[in-house]
């Protein structure tokens, strides 16, 4: 990848990421939500499209099929969202997949179909050919998805013409899009005898060509002979003689002739035939002139004959195609595409289109000639910059030589403003040097000497003072026990473990620690609040996930504790039980919900809860063993204790658990324990599989 390709890649992960769904800390939305769309999605632009990213790749869509009632899961092969601005045939912006290849210039539209019924389009993007695009669609889909009915290439600028000006109610076909390059230019252009448009200037015309030139400036780029041939599919060897120069060369200069007499401003200044070449099978002969200005205007002759790919000396060539500078203008030309032109009254027109292209065609060329001097310059500069960076790294490494040879007493080590005793065995851990040498303790001084407390020379090992303050520095020192410690010393923190509850307590009783740990424990009292609110659903609690939780009544107030200028979590208590990290979520939960009074008749209290079926005593006594058991063990997949070494029978066995409550009739009643035994599934892969 370039280095501007790999930005876009970057920004199109950054994008897919920054969403509910992404690897961060936003909480994942409700199923509500997801159908609303009412959650924050990635955006990014790419070519011109702006995309909403709702899934990046690897992660999980699921749902209910209304049909049937299951349960499904998907895992996504690429980012999927859709495109922003645009209205599929379920009314909704087109559906679209984003592949990791985004310098393509090519999509891939999916006609799907479900149960033989066309349903919608599927558009692939930044996918490097057709076969990866395919395989990233169907591998986004159950084994056997065979809604995939045809896929259309078509270039970014046929897609963007399509999106505005397309039928999403039928599906897409080859010959529903206008040619490459030619999207803004549908109509063809009528002339008068005076070379003159009818109904429009020729400005006007001028300006319909630039429209359609897709931002690519073909119009102010001029062509040349080899470009021609290295778009060809090879040179052809002519049968005897070369007849067809001879023909073409007395036929071009008269034209060169009606040129010159046509023009004004501009004149042809040089004319150049190709060699005859292949072109789809057919044989080609190119004609370019160059005219005052710079700029070129290309004919192209075929020979669609019986042997089209053969040229003879009796063959016709007729003219097909017409270029100003790199773009194809056949169409504002020719009042009969596919037959033989007029060819002086159609140079008349070509000539009178590029007097009018002139200044812009010179104004584009000087910018491109200071851009290209530009980049050169800079260039020249990058050679200095890195003549001067190979200088410096040489007089680093000479630096590092001479440091190395400098005697350890040479160099003084910086040490903290306080004495501290050290833990020995941690020190000889870090400096294996140590070991053996009967050191008990160590204390490190404010004026520059580290000493043994023990009699022996520390400096005998090799160790110098540098190796220990380094070994300090790195955070490989812990602290010492107190029994090891002299009586008139104390133990002085080295480091602390903000997740352990003994060194937590520690930090929560001094805020000036709360302000050095407050980005660790940000991150993880966030990750502790969702774990226990997912606990307390498990314990009956309700609501939706940017919502309080309440149960018979009572509201689970959460209460934070946050420090620093960017307001970050250090800690919380739910109504007025405080995490202090000694307990797991789920025993927190467990300590709230015991405190919420048992409510006689919950219905009375809580009205919201006669609105939730639930299956009498006796009907679940009166369930059959295969009831039964399908429930018990999707309770046990929920609850976690389910090898997760082969996930895909796992996943199997899931399936056919729920579909033996579905067939029961039960799959309404117990939707929600098959949808977290499906989302536990899917917790258990990505912790396995990334």
């Amino acid at each position: 990848m370039t280095h501007s390709t790999d930005t876009i890649f970057l920004s199109i992960e950054n994008a897919a990421h920054g969403g509910a769904f992404g690897k961060n800390p936003i909480p994942e939305p409700t199923e509500a939500q997801c159908k609303a769309g009412n959650y924050k999605m990635g955006r990014v632009s790419f070519q011109g499209l702006s995309i909403a990213i709702e899934q990046p790749r690897g992660t999980y869509r699921n749902g209910i099929d209304s049909k049937t009632g299951k349960r499904w899961t998907s895992r996504m092969a690429a980012h999927y969202g859709y495109i922003s601005g645009t209205k599929g045939a379920d009314g909704d912006g087109v559906d679209c997949f984003v592949g990791p290849y985004p310098q393509s210039e090519i999509a891939y539209a999916i006609n799907q179909y479900i149960d033989g019924r066309f349903d919608e389009h599927k558009i692939m993007l930044a996918f490097p050919d057709e076969e990866t695009a395919r395989n990233a669609y169907l591998h986004s889909f159950d084994r056997g998805w065979n809604g995939l009915k045809s896929m259309i290439p078509l270039s970014i600028n046929q897609l963007k013409w399509w999106l505005k000006h397309g039928n999403m109610k039928q599906p897409l076909k080859s010959e529903n899009l206008p040619p490459e390059g030619l999207e803004a230019m549908t109509k063809k252009v009528h002339w008068d005898g005076n070379a003159q448009p009818y109904n429009a200037t020729i400005d006007q015309v001028l300006y319909e060509i630039r429209q359609s030139d897709s931002g690519e400036n073909l119009l102010l780029d001029a062509v040349s002979i080899a470009e021609i041939i290295a778009d060809s599919d090879g040179i052809l060897a002519l049968d005897a003689l070369v007849t067809p120069y001879i023909k073409l060369q007395r036929k071009m200069e008269i034209l060169q002739g009606v040129m010159e007499r046509m023009g004004t401003g501009i004149k042809p200044v040089a004319m150049q035939i190709t060699e005859p070449f292949k072109q789809f099978g057919v044989a080609n002969v190119a004609v370019v002139y160059e005219l005052s200005d710079g700029q070129t205007v290309s004919i192209y002759f075929h020979n669609p004959d019986a042997t089209p790919a053969k040229l003879s000396p009796n063959d016709d060539v007729i003219s097909y195609k017409w270029l100003l500078n790199k773009k194809d203008i056949t169409i504002v030309v020719a009042p009969e595409r596919g037959q033989d032109l007029n060819i002086r009254e159609v140079a008349r027109r070509i000539l009178k289109l590029a007097e009018k292209n002139s200044p812009a065609f010179a104004r584009a060329n000087a910018k491109r000639a200071d851009r290209m001097q530009n980049i050169q310059s800079l260039k020249d500069e990058i050679v200095v910059l890195e003549g001067e960076l190979k200088s410096a790294q040489n007089e680093l490494e000479i630096a590092k030589v001479a440091a190395e040879d400098r005697k350890p007493e040479d160099t003084k080590p910086i040490l903290p403003e306080t004495d501290f005793n050290v833990d020995i065995a941690s020190l000889i851990e870090a400096l294996p040097g140590l070991d053996g040498y009967g050191i008990t303790s160590l204390i490190m001084r404010t004026n520059g000497e580290i000493n043994a407390v023990s009699g022996h020379d520390i400096k005998a090992s090799g160790v110098t003072d540098a190796d220990i303050l380094a070994a300090y520095g790195k955070g490989l020192l812990r602290e010492a026990a107190a029994d090891d410690l002299p009586d008139n010393q104390t133990v002085v923190e080295t480091a602390l473990n903000p997740t352990s509850p003994e060194d937590y307590a520690k930090i929560m009783a001094d805020p000036e620690l709360q302000l050095n740990y407050q980005d660790v424990l940000d991150s993880f009292i966030q990750e502790r609040i969702i774990a226990v609110r997912n606990a307390l659903r498990e314990l009956g609690w309700d609501g939706e996930k940017f919502k309080d939780l309440s149960k018979n009544g009572v509201v689970a107030k959460f209460t934070f504790k946050q420090v620093g200028a960017g307001a970050n979590l250090v800690g919380y208590d739910v109504n007025g039980i405080a995490d202090d990290l000694s307990k797991t979520p789920e025993q927190l939960a467990a300590e709230i919900d015991a405190a919420v009074p048992i409510q006689e008749d919950s219905k009375e209290l809580n009205p919201a809860a006669s609105e939730i079926e639930v299956p009498p005593t006796s009907e679940i006594e009166a369930e059959s063993e295969d009831m039964k058991a399908a429930r018990e063990f999707l309770k046990s997949v929920v609850e976690g204790d389910k090898d997760k070494d082969d996930l895909m029978a796992l996943l199997d066995k899931i399936e056919a658990s729920a579909n033996a409550i579905i067939e029961a009739g039960k799959g309404e009643d117990y939707d929600s324990l098959i949808g977290a035994a499906a989302e536990k599934w899917a917790s258990l892969d990505q912790q396995v599989n990334g």
